[in-house]
């Protein structure tokens, strides 16, 4: 009965610690996740400026009456893709939202750089659309805006201080260029 109870007491004991143990490796691997979003954050600081001087040169040039393409590198969002899921539980709710509208603003420049050239061109052909330029240097400056924003997030996100995020206050991006309201 002793050996019974010894050997009941093992199993259970056994099972205890490898739940321990997998616990741990799984806190430890959030962990290195959470690192390599930061990491990557650290990448899109890095590349802000540089997307918003390439925005200012074609705004600047657009009102010169020239189109730049504003097609370039996009932001790394692979860590924060692959990772969110599954880190989300371990992250406050300011560092949640900060890393939403961090990487939303982000993807939204993307595509609107992408796609900015080819909607130029369509707007342009269409000779019913007087002085269509205007509404796309508008669009222009206020995603030089959006950079800066999302570049003051990701610096607090980073020192530990993630914003309070007043969603009400927030700017608005269009996140297709045909979304525009058209000029009569």
């Amino acid at each position: 009965m002793i050996a019974v109870l010894g050997t009941l007491g093992g199993v259970a004991l056994g099972f205890f610690l490898q739940f321990l143990h997998q616990k741990r490796r799984d806190e430890a691997l959030i962990i290195k996740k959470c690192a390599a979003i930061e990491s990557e954050l650290g990448t899109n600081a890095i590349l802000i400026p540089q997307k918003k001087k390439l925005l200012m040169d074609i705004q600047n040039n657009l009102c010169k009456g020239k189109l730049l393409r504003g097609s370039s590198v996009h932001f790394p969002a692979y860590c924060y893709l692959g990772y969110i899921g599954e880190v989300i539980v371990s992250l406050t709710s300011r560092q949640r939202e900060n890393l939403v509208i961090i990487y939303e603003t982000l993807r939204i420049i993307d595509e609107y750089m992408d796609q900015l050239h080819s909607e130029y061109m369509k707007m342009k052909q269409n000779a019913n659309v007087p002085d269509f330029r205007e509404s796309y240097i508008g669009e222009l400056g206020d995603l030089v805006k959006e950079c800066s924003l999302a570049e003051t997030l990701i610096s607090k996100y980073l020192a530990g201080k993630p914003e309070k995020i007043a969603w009400n206050e927030l700017p608005q991006v269009r996140t297709k260029l045909k979304d525009i309201p058209k000029e009569n």
